[in-house]
């Protein structure tokens, strides 16, 4: 029909790999950090409000993970960039909740998950040093002794801090059931870290 201009639909444009993330952030462009963003922001916003309780606090926080990155990378050539921004957004979300929990801005349960993983938690949560990194090749080998299920479990209690209501009605198990498995991976993990030589002070 005349007179009528015609409309197009944008095709979405698919994510890139990380590989072609990470050589946006060596060119330092900053179309990276968009590409990260819309990557894995909503991830690492999930494991920020999961610290924290609190969606302004949180959203601060991923912005200082997008800084920590494009300030990091380069030199930095993370091999996933995925476990590389959660690992980021959770050592600065951790750092804000212990400010805050001096402030008594936020509750005592806020990361009950990582109080129950014990003496090693500070090292997981570091972005980087030799400890942390031998620290994660140890986990990414405990996870592959897991069953698909309890990995995904595992994963996320202890990676997202997922709610363990949240992780049961994901999965289909009781509360109770989910604690039980938790407990015995703990043990586990507990059991290979001392088999690695992983220092571990027992109680």
């Amino acid at each position: 029909m005349k007179g009528v201009i015609p409309v197009t639909t944008a095709v979405p444009r698919p994510p890139l790999s990380d590989e072609e993330i990470i050589g946006l952030l060596f060119a330092r462009s900053e179309d990276g950090l968009a590409q990260l963003q819309a990557k894995y922001g909503r991830s690492c916003l999930r494991i920020a409000k999961n610290v924290l309780h609190n969606d302004q606090d949180a959203e601060e926080c991923v912005n200082d993970t997008y800084l920590k990155i494009w300030e990091s990378i380069p030199p930095n050539r993370p091999a996933s960039l995925l476990s590389y921004a959660l690992t980021v957004v959770r050592h600065i979300a951790l750092n804000r909740r212990e400010r805050d929990s001096a402030a008594k801005r936020i509750p005592q349960e806020a990361c009950v998950p990582l109080s129950e993983l014990g003496e090693y938690v500070e090292d997981i949560a570091l972005p980087d040093g030799e400890q942390s990194t031998e620290l994660h090749r140890i986990l990414s080998e405990f996870m592959d002794t897991l069953s698909d299920r309890d990995a995904v479990i595992f994963t996320r209690r202890y990676w997202y801090l997922d709610s363990v209501r949240a992780i049961a009605k994901m999965s289909g198990y009781t509360e109770n059931n989910i604690y039980q498995r938790l407990f015995v991976m703990r043990g586990k993990l507990r059991a290979h870290l001392i088999r690695e030589g992983y220092p571990y002070e027992t109680e």
